[in-house]
């Protein structure tokens, strides 16, 4: 769902490390922080999304 926003719009998604139960993804020039869980929760999401707004633009997800 993100790489293809980023990709529409042009922008670098990528992982740029992974350690212990977080991974870090640079999208443009903002950070994004990942937990390595199985299922993530509703809040968890939304923060996430929150997250890449500044890069995405507002309700990019919708």
């Amino acid at each position: 769902m993100i790489s293809k926003a980023a990709y529409e719009r042009k922008l670098l998604f990528v992982e740029l490390r992974h350690r212990g139960r977080h991974e870090i993804y640079t999208l443009g020039s903002s950070q994004i922080h990942f937990g390595k869980h199985a299922d993530v929760k509703h809040g968890e999401f939304f923060a996430i999304v929150k997250e890449c707004e500044p890069e995405l633009g507002a309700n990019w997800w919708k």
